[in-house]
Parts: C-alpha cells; structure tokens; sequence
C-alpha cells in the first residue's frame, strides 16, 4: 500500500513496482483516512508513508498501522530536516526512513528486496 499526497511521487512509484510481473495491483490512498480504511480492508503486508502535508496524520496512520499489524513493513518517506518526526516514527516502530527525491534508487532497491526476500509475489 502506498499513501502519498503528492499524486506524482506516488504514480512513479507504483509504476516502478507494477513493472515487475507478479505483481497486479497496489492499493494507493492520498490522506490519513484514506490509508487507515484502505489498510483495515486490504492488510498488506507492506506500507509506503508520506503524508507530507500533515506530519500529525503520517503518525496517525504509522500508530493504526502497527497497533493492528506489528509485523507490516512500514517505509516513511521523510525530508532530511524532519529529525523531530523521525524520532517520533523510530518510537512507533516505522521500519525504514528515505528522502523520497534524494534515496528514491534505495527506497525501490530496499522495497524490491523485502517483496523478494518475503516471496509476496506468490
């Protein structure tokens, strides 16, 4: 599942994911309650997190998401001077952190392993 407020971002990404065969779809939502009932309805085993525009509702959807599910992979996508918000998601649990624009390559490398290591795709 990827929630991400920026439609662009978020297209490039599902686009970079759907271009390796098994996988068929990826749920998207662009704001908290949108990510918080897509996640109650699709339970996926891993979670793409930028809510830029609102750092209250990323952590919002973090706590939802590892409250129900500790063992959901959860990637935040964070800006290098968000130290505070990124301490705040180390105390809720969040997986990994990657600047969107600056890590995307190692966000994707990191993403396709996990999905490869987990064997998602069957």
């Amino acid at each position: 599942m990827i929630a991400d407020d920026s439609s662009m971002f978020k297209e490039k990404l599902v686009m970079s994911v759907l271009g390796v065969d098994q996988i068929s779809s990826i749920a998207r939502a662009t704001n908290c309650d949108d990510a918080i009932d897509l996640f109650e309805k699709v339970r996926p085993e891993i979670v793409v997190l930028d809510i830029s525009n609102s750092l209250e509702d990323a952590l919002k959807i973090l706590e939802h998401v590892k409250g129900v599910n500790p063992n959901t992979i959860v990637f935040m996508l964070v800006k290098s001077s968000q130290e505070e918000f990124r301490k705040k998601c180390v105390d809720l649990h969040a997986d990994y952190f990657f600047d969107k624009f600056s890590e995307y390559d190692n966000l994707l490398n990191t993403l396709m392993s996990i999905m490869y290591s987990k064997d998602l795709y069957n």
